[in-house]
């Protein structure tokens, strides 16, 4: 089998492949392949006459570093090939570590160099990964001194969102030293996880505040100082996008219903200090059937990357929403509606709670899906009032003209005939759907079996064939002196998962904890089987 970071020369198809490191004959040869090159308003229909592929192999200085990472040392310990992608829970694990500085203990590459909080906590962070449609889960390590009274008072830290080898997610800080009236004082950091381009540990970056727009009360400053959480602007993390581009590029924004822009554009080479935040009043698209933003009928499910200078945000029941973020932004948005036949009225209609019948999702390939859980009306059903249901999947073939095309249908019926191959699987409602990030025919989706027991299965939609299942593994669950008194646990209010490519830009060394997420579920099945809440 030919190993990651080899190559074969065509003519040598039966013999040894050489890595791309240390090699020094001059043989050449080339690999032509016609390719896609997305354009943000014609993908994918229109296909560039000039994209085809030319690859050279040129002989290269010998790597012994390089050549270590193919040919690791006799007795070193192997990792498994990378999963080309993982489905982070938004659920962050706090993780304890013991004195003032953070400690390499961690099992595996995946963590980070060492940061600090606005409040100069010094953490860390690293990746317990799995195996779609397992959920891998990012730990933050904490110092041990806040584990108790102070952790119980802040927010549990949250994944925003996900692109490329990088990671978004915030964190409250307690302060240090200092006695605070209430929870709510303390301010909201929020980080980035990069994976790093060689064998250095991934960075995390803490992002500069944003004080634009922030409430001013002298009367209660007091009680911010110096964090001046007072004067923070407020930042709902589902408003909240991230696009990554190049070496070191990214750009975050927040996009409020009343058309307010908030971008952080961080350029490759630009120094941590120099970030700064800018605000602006984005330009509204015009037209009969766009809805009106600044009313507030807009809810942003899902904030996704399109191309190399755009965010799309997601109104699962109003529409799409393009927003150049990279440069002036001088014309209005591109507005897109969904497909015809779908209904409008929200399933969830309390902000902030996670709809459980559709999904917006982006593929690697820069496509935009649409998943639906709904009835034969196209109204979205519920697991509390539905009969019968079917699973749509659409792809937004062409920005400039607004067109979908419907890609997959699958009927209730051939949904509980693929549920049969496992029959410890309950016969619910699917919900939480998402699109796999490397195979545009696979969903993911969530059953609930009651009792705090959550199957996150794999469907082949083109198929209609189960695929791989597991078990949602809770956040309490992460630790091995876990109770066993499940009433005690955090909620799962069923937030959609977030696709992401990072294990792909690690060493293929870094990653050793497939063996401890599978030691979880296989726990966690025990515990099941003899609550009998799992069939034998």
């Amino acid at each position: 089998m030919k190993r990651p970071g080899t190559a074969i020369c065509p003519s040598e198809r039966n013999s040894q492949p050489y890595p791309f490191a240390g090699r020094r004959n001059q043989q050449r040869f080339f690999i032509r392949h016609p390719a896609f090159f997305p354009s943000p308003l014609n993908h994918p229909l229109e296909t560039n006459p000039r994209s085809v592929l030319t690859f050279r192999l040129l002989p290269v200085p010998y790597d012994m570093a390089a050549r270590r990472r193919l040919h690791p040392p006799p007795g070193a310990e192997l990792s498994r090939s990378h999963p080309r992608w993982v489905m982070l829970d938004r659920f962050v694990h706090y993780k304890a570590y013991a004195g003032e500085a953070v400690a390499e203990e961690v099992m595996d590459g995946t963590q980070s160099a060492i940061s600090s909080t606005c409040t100069n906590i010094s953490i860390a962070v690293s990746l317990r990964v799995a195996e779609p449609p397992a959920v891998s889960r990012l730990y933050l390590h904490w110092p041990e001194r806040f584990m108790t009274a102070s952790l119980s008072q802040v927010s549990q830290p949250f994944i925003i969102a996900a692109h490329g080898r990088s990671i978004l997610f915030q964190a409250q800080a307690p302060f240090v030293g200092d006695s605070c009236p209430a929870f709510y004082y303390y301010p909201m950091d929020y980080f980035l996880y990069t994976a790093s381009d060689s064998e250095k540990s991934p960075c995390l970056m803490r992002l500069p505040p944003c004080f634009d727009g922030g409430d001013k009360n002298p009367d209660v400053d007091l009680y911010f100082h110096p964090y001046r959480l007072q004067q923070l602007r407020s930042m709902w993390r589902d408003d909240i996008g991230l696009l990554c581009r190049g070496k070191g590029e990214f750009v975050v924004a927040q996009l409020t219903f009343g058309g307010q822009l908030c971008v952080l554009h961080h350029k490759p080479g630009e120094e941590q200090g120099d970030m700064n935040w800018s605000v602006e009043n984005m330009p509204l698209p015009d037209g009969d059937d766009i809805p009106n933003l600044l009313c507030g009928s807009w809810q942003t499910d899902a904030v996704v990357p399109y191309g190399d200078c755009y965010l799309c945000w997601a109104d699962c029941y109003l529409g799409l929403l393009f927003v150049g973020v990279i440069d002036k932004r001088t014309k209005p948005p591109c507005y897109v509606p969904l497909p015809d036949g779908l209904d409008s009225n929200r399933l969830c209609v309390d902000p902030g709670y996670p709809d459980p019948a559709r999904r917006v999702c982006v593929s690697e390939s820069s496509m935009i899906n649409l998943i639906c859980v709904g009835d034969y009306a196209g109204c979205s059903v519920c697991a509390s009032s539905y009969s019968a249901f079917t699973i749509t999947v659409w792809t937004l073939t062409n920005l400039r003209e607004k067109k979908w095309m419907k890609c997959f249908t699958m009927e209730d019926s051939k949904f509980w005939a693929a549920l049969d191959f496992d029959k410890r699987l309950p016969h619910v409602l699917p919900e939480f759907p998402t699109i796999s990030l490397v195979k545009p025919d696979v969903v993911y989706f969530r059953l609930n079996g009651g009792n705090k027991l959550f199957w996150l299965i794999e469907i082949d939609m083109k198929k209609e064939v189960l695929g791989s299942t597991s078990l949602y593994i809770f956040e309490e669950e992460e630790e091995e002196k876990c109770s066993i008194d499940m009433a005690h646990w955090r909620s799962f209010p069923g937030y959609s998962f977030v696709p992401s490519p990072f294990t792909r830009y690690l060493d293929q060394h870094a990653i050793r904890s497939l063996e401890h997420s599978e030691k979880l579920q296989n726990i966690r099945l025990e515990q099941a089987k003899e609550k009998r809440f799992v069939e034998e």
